[in-house]
């Protein structure tokens, strides 16, 4: 199963040095697009694929997505973060994740 693309206003194209100051969340837009380029949904797709059983609500390769973003992030361990982060646009422009 192919991994949907999303439309962002705006993507990482490349990465230089800057003098400016980055947030503690700077680097997971990189991270997002270094687990695209690793291709880790597509293989997370097709050995989940079974557990969905219809296609309302977030898809599996999301759920993955937003999982190893939290793994990565480190910031809260607690379920309930992802309640407090499905609020933050910020945090959804920069993991490339619709709002819904």
């Amino acid at each position: 199963m192919k991994q949907k693309e999303i439309k962002s206003k705006k993507k990482i194209s490349r990465v230089e040095v800057t003098t400016d100051t980055m947030t503690g969340r700077g680097g997971i837009s990189l991270f997002v697009k270094y687990l695209s380029g690793i291709k880790i949904y597509e293989i997370l797709v097709e050995h989940f694929m079974g557990i969905r059983k219809s296609r309302k609500g977030v898809s599996i390769w999301n759920i993955f997505k937003q999982i190893m973003c939290n793994f990565y992030d480190g910031t809260s361990r607690h379920l309930t973060c992802f309640d407090e982060i499905k609020r933050d646009e910020g945090y959804r422009a920069a993991i490339e994740l619709k709002q819904s």
